[in-house]
């Protein structure tokens, strides 16, 4: 008698998995890309991100994050 292999249940397991990596890949890419953003303070874009880089280092140094 011949095995039968069931794939049916690959689909929605690897379209969720692919989701899921998507979604990581893109939140590590848009961190590197921010991290790489370095634009001094004389433009509004780079006072902005110094103001939040400075919060996250505030925040990050509570004890109960």
């Amino acid at each position: 008698m011949r095995k039968k292999a069931v794939f049916f249940p690959f689909i929605p397991v690897f379209a969720a998995v692919s989701v899921m990596r998507n979604h990581n890949l893109a939140l590590f890419f848009s961190k590197k890309h921010f991290d790489m953003l370095n634009l001094g303070e004389q433009y509004e874009v780079g006072r902005e991100r110094n103001k939040v880089l400075r919060e996250c280092n505030r925040l990050l140094d509570v004890e109960d994050f």
